[in-house]
């Protein structure tokens, strides 16, 4: 983050503003996400309907694809945000100040993948119970999510995205 700030002192009115200029590391952000869960009522299927997508921005240091340097050196991946405040003296021992922080963005382009699902249907009809017991057919666990996972379609697309930093106030009151 770079920033620039500028304020001026007025007779009891000082208003400030600081520019940032941001540099984005890394972001994993959901942006949309549904999961239903339905259970048919003649055999007791269970059904699961997803939609999601989940963005993500800088994780190729974790796997080696991004060298260590260019992660540090931020990618790329930049933005604008605003700081705003003020202060204003209402009597010689009493001062409000009000403050908004961090309104602003950031554009992901590099490192950058998208993951997601559109209304993806997956049917569950359960486990041969004697077969479990017995264990004949060789019925594992891992097998059963292995095959949960391989019925989702999802799909891996690299598109840049954009994320909007979460803004905060602040007020206060200092008697003095």
């Amino acid at each position: 983050e770079y920033a620039v700030s500028a304020g001026y002192k007025m007779d009891r009115l000082t208003p400030a503003v600081r520019v940032k200029f941001l540099s984005g590391m890394l972001n994993i952000w959901t942006e949309k996400s549904n999961l239903a869960l339905s259970t048919d009522p003649d055999d007791y299927d269970l059904q699961a309907r997803s939609t999601a997508r989940v963005n993500t921005a800088g994780l190729g240091v974790f796997d080696g694809t991004v060298p260590v340097g260019d992660y540090f050196l931020g990618m790329s991946n930049t933005g604008l945000a605003a700081d705003f405040g003020v202060t204003y003296k209402i009597t010689s021992r009493l001062l409000f100040s009000g403050s908004l922080l961090d309104i602003g963005y950031i554009n992901w382009k590099n490192d950058v993948k998208n993951y997601y699902t559109e209304n993806d249907t997956v049917s569950f009809t359960g486990l041969n119970i004697n077969a479990v017991a017995s264990n004949t057919e060789g019925v594992s666990f891992d097998a059963v999510v292995d095959s949960l996972k391989s019925d989702f379609s999802g799909k891996t697309v690299y598109e840049a995205y954009t994320t909007m930093l979460t803004p905060k106030a602040y007020l206060s009151i200092l008697y003095n």
